[in-house]
């Protein structure tokens, strides 16, 4: 409690300083990823650094300035993502700098008027996330995607739809564009058609975080994820030269899951993601098909307009847990429905063999969840804030 006063006193103190307006700065849970990382790449593209600061709040200060830190006017200052660490030098910033752009934590913290705080968001949710956010009137904006995106994402807010922006996700962007690591990365596997399977976490990784998603807890967060059943798909993928490469969620805690290599099965963790220096979301637009599970990721992948597999073992575990935010949240999953092992061999089948028959739905979907078709949404940000004008292309 006592903490809480006096970071609340340093908040006003600093508040009643000067609003630098040439100073932007960007969180995405303690990493330079999601919305939050293109944005910032468009900005480095279009060289608003070079008018404007940047700062960047990160964990990993080394691995940031290895890969950031030649660029002129972008610093980087400390967060643990396991913890909540007290910085003065931080909280200034955050009360200081006239643009806020973030994906996961509020750092917009200035009292009063002037700051620009933008909710990039990570995604357009199914699962009900209500009573994990703040209240939404702190943020300027929520970027969203669509009308019915945004009702989605304001209802885990319980409000703030006057203040969604249908801009789209800077993230997307990536679905629709040339990615020469993308194309060297994947150089080294033979194969002719690639799934991306991207299950979304359970037992969370983060220390001094108590949440559980699940009613009942298990061993293994992947029920699918055993050697008996994998061996079985690595079968099936070989038989159709089909790689399948499994991206465990950023959050996942590791020591619930089962890691091992396989001739035509690649895992990855976000960590090794970030080490070979290939973007998911690339990734993701050079895959020929995506198996996730009621992660938002697949809102996302209705743009690439290519086959779904829904992995629905543990659905109701999950439903009876935290639940989903819509009552019938099967009607908005466009794609094949896995239950089992042979759900899932059938779901290779018909990728490899070309049988798309949920083409129809999934158009369908994707007009109600995005209200922009293209690569274009990390420009129409910075259009909207006027960090770049009309003229720029």
């Amino acid at each position: 409690m006592l903490i809480n006063l006096i970071k609340n006193l340093i908040i006003c103190i600093f508040s009643l300083f000067p609003l630098k307006k040439k100073m932007i700065i960007f969180e995405s849970n303690s990493e330079i990823k999601d919305n939050s990382k293109a944005l910032f790449l468009k900005c480095l593209e279009k060289r608003i650094n070079e008018e404007y600061k940047i700062i960047w709040i990160v964990e990993d200060m080394a691995l940031a300035k290895k890969k950031y830190g030649k660029y002129q006017n972008v610093q980087f200052i400390y967060k643990s993502k396991n913890h909540r660490s007290f910085s003065l030098k931080r909280m200034y910033y955050c009360c200081t700098a006239k643009y806020c752009f973030y994906t996961h934590l509020l750092i917009g913290l200035r009292k009063g008027k002037g700051q620009i705080k933008v909710f990039l968001t990570h995604g357009t949710p199914i699962k009900d996330t209500r009573g994990l956010f703040w209240n939404p009137y702190l943020n300027t904006n929520i970027i969203c995607t669509s009308d019915f995106a945004a009702s989605l994402r304001c209802k885990t807010f319980g409000g703030g739809k006057d203040i969604s922006l249908n801009l789209g996700f800077p993230r997307n962007d990536y679905l629709f564009a040339k990615d020469v690591k993308i194309d060297n990365f994947l150089r080294k596997y033979s194969f002719e058609k690639l799934i991306l399977w991207l299950p979304t976490f359970k037992h969370i990784s983060f220390k001094n975080v108590n949440r559980n998603d699940f009613k009942f807890d298990t061993k293994n967060d992947i029920s699918l994820l055993n050697d008996q059943t994998l061996n079985k798909i690595n079968i099936k993928l070989k038989e159709h030269s089909c790689l399948m490469i499994i991206k465990f969620h950023p959050s996942q805690d590791m020591n619930y899951v089962m890691k091992k290599s396989y001739s035509n099965i690649l895992m990855m963790t976000n960590e090794e993601l970030i080490q070979k220096n290939i973007d998911l979301y690339s990734l993701m637009g050079k895959s020929d098909a995506l198996i996730t599970d009621f992660s938002s990721v697949y809102m996302d992948y209705l743009l690439c307009d290519k086959p779904i597999g829904f992995e629905l073992n543990d659905y109701d575990n999950f439903k009876n847990g935290r639940g989903f935010l819509v009552d019938n949240p099967l009607e908005l999953m466009p794609g094949f429905k896995i239950f089992n092992e042979n759900n899932f061999l059938k779901f290779i089948d018909d990728v490899c063999e070309k049988r798309d028959l949920y083409f129809n739905q999934r158009r369908k979907l994707c007009k109600k969840i995005h209200e922009h078709l293209d690569g274009n949404s990390s420009e129409r940000i910075l259009k909207y804030y006027r960090l770049i004008g009309d003229e720029e292309k």
